[in-house]
């Protein structure tokens, strides 16, 4: 049959939030996101620098 397990939480890597496992995790954690947060912006700004350089060279040949 099957068994129904839960999604981990916080509390399961560490029992008590004022260890330095728990701290550690929530730092690891916030890093983690600051860095997909930065790469997506790099990604999002070079996407709409190529799209410039698209647009202008269209339009210089065009002319």
């Amino acid at each position: 049959m099957f068994k129904i397990v839960r999604a981990p939480t916080l509390d399961d890597f560490c029992t008590n939030s004022n260890s330095k496992t728990f701290i550690f995790f929530r730092k690891e954690l916030k890093l983690t996101f600051t860095l997909f947060k930065v790469l997506r912006q790099v990604k999002n700004r070079t996407i709409s620098h190529l799209k410039n350089i698209f647009e202008h060279y269209e339009s210089f040949e065009n002319q």
